[in-house]
């Protein structure tokens, strides 16, 4: 295992060295001001093994978030604990104005429209309004008691 890639980092308002590792696996080290560079390295070092643990976790959660089928025809989502199977309608040349989503039957019908949007993108405006929705309730209901 060789040295791992790192970006140094100057704060004025640090205090101490520290080592972070960005959603994006890339390891940052936070130097204050005045510290010696080489303190840098020597941190890197001495901390190998957890950069190490942390970049395969960080590396491992990107690989997964890549490899889920993308947001369309056939896809299951859970939508307030019950599985949804999304389907796609594209009424070609008779397309309504505006795309939107249905619940039918156990799953979610998504009617293109020539508004332009896509099917992510009208489930997640959908997803958004029922998140919405749900989180007002439950608030209202702690804000009662």
């Amino acid at each position: 295992m060789g040295q791992p890639v790192y970006t140094v980092r100057r704060s004025d308002r640090a205090r101490r060295a520290r080592l972070s590792v960005s959603r994006t696996g890339e390891v940052v080290v936070v130097l204050p001001g005045r510290m010696p560079a080489a303190e840098a390295e020597r941190l890197v070092l001495q901390h190998a093994a957890w950069l190490q643990r942390h970049v395969s976790r960080v590396s491992a959660e990107r690989a997964a978030l890549a490899a889920r089928p993308p947001l369309g025809e056939g896809r299951v989502l859970q939508v307030a604990g019950e599985s949804r199977r999304i389907s796609t309608v594209d009424g070609g040349s008779r397309r309504p104005a505006r795309g939107r989503v249905e619940s039918i039957q156990g799953g979610l019908v998504v009617r293109l429209g020539s508004d332009g949007r896509s099917t992510s993108q009208l489930l997640e405006r959908w997803l958004r309004i029922r998140a919405r929705d749900v989180i007002v309730a439950h608030v209202g209901v702690r804000a009662a008691d």
